[in-house]
Formats: C-alpha cells, structure tokens, sequence
C-alpha cells in the first residue's frame, strides 16, 4: 500500500511566503552590498542568499513529494531528496490521531516530522521514545493499517 498526500494549503502558503520572504532578502542585500563592490556582492549572495533561498524551495519540493509505503517489514517515510526513515513494525510502540501537527517537515531532539500538512495527522512513537509526524490521506484507514501490521 502506498499513500501520496496532497500537502495542506496552510503549509503552502507558509512555504511561500518563506520564499517570498528570501527573494526579497536577497534583493535588500544586492541593494545594500552592491556599494561595497563586487567581492562583498558575491560572500553574501553565496553565503547567506542561495541557502535561505533554497531552503524553502526544498521543502515546497518535499511537500509534494511525500509518500508512505507499507512494505513487508517495515513503513516507508519519504519527503522529497532529504527526509526519509524507515521504521521496523515491531519498533512500533504507538500510533495515536494528532489533531494539530507542529512538527512539519524536519528533526528535533527525539522527533521527526515527514508531514506535509499541520492537521489531521498521526504521531508514531517507537519502544525508544523516538516520534514520528505523518500526514496521510486518510489518517484513520491508515492509522488502523499500521496498527494491523505492528500488532497494536
């Protein structure tokens, strides 16, 4: 079984305002430092603007590539080139509705997310206390799927 989720408009939006935001970063900078000369112009642009303008293109890129597969042994988690884990069934502790996600897309200390949108989703967590944020299609077919195969 395999579960590719539309990301949520609220997280879009927010991606592209994030990109928004970075485009017009990088404008304020080639303003301010292009007075300095063109050593100043290519640091800032290398180091500060092409990250922070590539962050949030990764993550409108992940957001629409999430998928969650099902396979023999273990669930696949994937969102885009840079996020993905793979969790064994019998690693599985819990798997419990979150009405609200927090955690979109990223790591923290013990949690991953691999979420795509901000409602309406599950958190995983594992015998080692490690949780993990998923957003699928249908979350209550998923949620019992998942429990079936990790005999909850």
């Amino acid at each position: 079984m395999c579960d590719q989720p539309s990301p949520g408009s609220g997280y879009v939006a927010v991606l592209y305002l994030a990109a928004l935001a970075s485009i017009g970063a990088l404008a304020a900078v080639l303003l301010e430092v292009h007075a300095e000369g063109w050593l100043a112009l290519v640091l800032w642009v290398g180091l500060f603007c092409v990250p922070v303008g590539i962050i949030p293109i990764l993550l409108l890129h992940a957001a629409y590539r999430t998928v969650y597969v099902f396979r023999e042994e273990t669930l696949h988690l994937r969102a885009g080139v840079l996020i993905g884990a793979e969790l064994r069934y019998d690693e599985i502790a819990t798997v419990e509705a979150a009405p609200f996600v927090s955690n979109v897309l990223g790591w923290w200390i013990r949690v991953r997310a691999i979420s795509n949108r901000m409602t309406y989703g599950i958190v995983i967590t594992l015998d080692s206390g490690m949780r993990y944020y998923i957003s699928p299609s249908d979350p209550e077919a998923f949620a019992e799927a998942l429990r079936s195969r990790a005999r909850l």
